[in-house]
């Protein structure tokens, strides 16, 4: 039997509650932080370099990089992977992981095209592994989003779900195709409804 003094507090949790939602999703906050506060999940930036503005950032692209012991420790195969997260008005906007900055070889994607390649990034898992590397959960989706294609290699764009798009890019260069970054950001289009999504493709340069 529940007394009157568990019951009132009941009342006042269930109040609270309805007063600041909480998301359907427990999980870091990332997107949209403080570089404050992203140095409490991921420590003090190593380096900050501020981008040149361009016709769709008016506002400066400032990229801080971070440790990548522990994203090293989730991504073996990729023991040169780097972190990165750009901000723009001292908010997140981007979050980047390079597989191998220096020589772009990945020791696990030697397939002879980028679309094979595609299709191991997602026998691996990489974007879900990353997307939970960030967040701390696991995607609830992946639906494709775009893909864009030409000689001068290949983008793909997917969605995991909760407004946050994984997109990465594969270059058609010798020895072999190779991924060249991987990032999470925010797009409306990969919100609830999840069934609205639709996948778009373009072929450029053939």
């Amino acid at each position: 039997m529940i007394s009157k003094r568990t019951s009132a507090c009941l009342v006042i949790v269930l109040s609270l509650a309805l007063v600041h939602p909480q998301p359907s999703w427990a999980g870091r906050h990332v997107l949209n932080q403080t570089s404050q506060t992203i140095e409490k999940s991921f420590g003090k930036y190593w380096t900050k370099l501020t981008l040149p503005p361009d016709a769709l950032n008016k506002a400066r692209i400032v990229r801080y990089t971070y440790s990548p012991n522990a994203l090293r420790r989730v991504f073996p195969e990729f023991p040169r992977a780097t972190l990165t997260i750009d901000y723009r008005n001292d908010r997140v906007v981007e979050i980047q992981f390079f597989p191998d900055p220096l020589n772009q070889q990945a020791h696990i994607l030697n397939k002879p095209n980028a679309l094979s390649v595609s299709a191991l990034v997602q026998e691996k898992q990489v974007e879900s592994r990353f997307f939970q590397y960030v967040f701390g959960y696991r995607p609830p989706i992946y639906k494709p989003l775009s893909y864009t294609g030409g000689n001068f290699g290949e983008i793909f764009s997917n969605c995991l779900g909760d407004g946050v798009v994984s997109s990465y890019k594969i270059y058609a260069i010798a020895p072999k195709p190779t991924p060249i970054d991987f990032s999470l950001r925010y797009e409306s289009v990969c919100s609830r409804p999840y069934d609205q999504i639709k996948f778009t493709q373009d072929l450029l340069g053939g």
